[in-house]
């Protein structure tokens, strides 16, 4: 930050106080006006320059801020900033949007990681999925084409993409929940209000967060289950990702999964 002239004055004359030869500067009445006056001078060249390069700096912080890195991160900020239907423009050898519209993005998560195959060359794996009423859908052939397009034309030069947009992976469980029987009835809803599931409300909702593209580990829906008021056991009994059976973690194909509507949940009141 550009500093004050009153400071750059005292620096100077801090400065001066070292130099016996120009105490003159400050005694002689006939000098000390046009020492007062150059100092003010001085003081405020300095800061003008100050300005300069703070300006200076600042500019090229923005051109490294705009600087299209190639890296995971800036890749999927670049699938969300999609606009479905919407052409992009060249400003400064970039490829962007005139404008931001909120209701044309589309892509919702999406998860990015490289592999390399066996000569060595690396390929960037995306997968992306859209919201719809809550559930996380593939995108439309129609939709998956201009999106391809649209990544396509941001890629660095020379990136290879591998673009899907996949149905959910299917969980089916079956366990057996203990619950408070103050709290519950006997099928799992609340005795307040029996339009709501809540063991099944949160095994969805923990579905719908877990880390898209990630791994998904059995213990932490176990955990999520345990918080719920009244339940007091939850027992897994049997667990398959799209009927392949695991323990307690699994990889997620698709990049996310939704619950089989076949899974059995039996409540028990205890």
């Amino acid at each position: 930050m550009a500093e004050e002239i009153s400071d750059i004055i005292d620096q100077i004359d801090e400065e001066t106080s070292l130099y016996v030869e120009l105490d003159e500067l400050e005694d002689n009445p006939s000098l000390v006006p046009f020492w007062l006056k150059a100092k003010q001078i001085f003081a405020t060249l300095i800061r003008s320059i100050q300005v300069m390069f703070e300006t200076h700096k600042k500019e090229v912080e923005d051109l490294i801020d705009q600087t299209e890195a190639g890296l995971i991160d800036w890749y999927h900020q670049k699938c969300l900033e999609y606009q479905h239907g919407d052409s992009l423009v060249i400003q400064n050898n970039r490829p962007v949007y005139n404008e931001i519209n909120e209701d044309l993005k589309i892509i919702q998560r999406a998860a990015l990681s490289e592999t390399e195959d066996v000569s060595g060359y690396v390929t960037l794996q995306v997968r992306v999925v859209k919201d719809d009423a809550g559930v996380y859908v593939p995108l439309t052939d129609t939709e998956l084409s201009s999106f391809s397009a649209y990544l396509t034309r941001q890629k660095i030069a020379g990136t290879k993409l591998n673009i899907q947009s996949e149905p959910a992976d299917v969980l089916n469980l079956t366990a057996n929940i203990e619950l408070d029987p103050t709290i519950y009835n006997e099928d799992g809803q609340l005795i307040l209000d029996p339009s709501i599931e809540p063991v099944l409300v949160t095994i969805n909702q923990h579905l719908r967060d877990f880390d898209f593209g990630g791994t998904f580990y059995i213990s932490r829906l176990i955990d999520k289950i345990m918080d719920i008021e009244g339940v007091n056991d939850f027992d897994i009994t049997f667990k398959t990702l799209n009927d392949v059976s695991f323990t307690n973690k699994v990889e997620s194909p698709a990049g996310h999964i939704a619950l089989d509507p076949e899974s059995t949940l039996n409540y028990v009141l205890l």
